[in-house]
């Protein structure tokens, strides 16, 4: 489904930025004071960039580090990648824009 992933040089407010679907979609990611992973940002063509407010629901402990994981060491399986990824869009639909969600399948 997803073509992940690029990370990116940290070029903005975020820990890291990913690529997604060769370059159509970025998603700026922050790590809190817990080390719990949440989205801060994220741009579709089509759509422009918008931040996440006024709270993003992070990815509970397990799967940020997991996640944390794969983004710092880049070694994953990429299904399990994109399951976690799609949950925390999942948890945030309701700060994205809807029909760029349905247009690049992620709900």
């Amino acid at each position: 489904m997803l073509q992940m992933v690029k990370v990116f040089p940290v070029c903005r407010e975020c820990d890291f930025q990913l690529s997604l679907l060769d370059g159509c979609i970025f998603v700026d990611l922050k790590v809190n004071n817990d080390k719990l992973i949440f989205i801060n940002a994220i741009s579709f063509d089509g759509y422009g960039f918008t931040g996440l407010y006024p709270d993003p629901v992070p990815l509970d402990k397990k799967e940020s580090e997991q996640f944390l994981y794969w983004l710092e060491k880049k070694i994953a399986d990429i299904h399990e990648v994109e399951k976690i990824f799609l949950k925390l869009i999942a948890l945030n639909k309701h700060l994205i824009w809807n029909d760029a969600l349905k247009e690049y399948n992620l709900i």
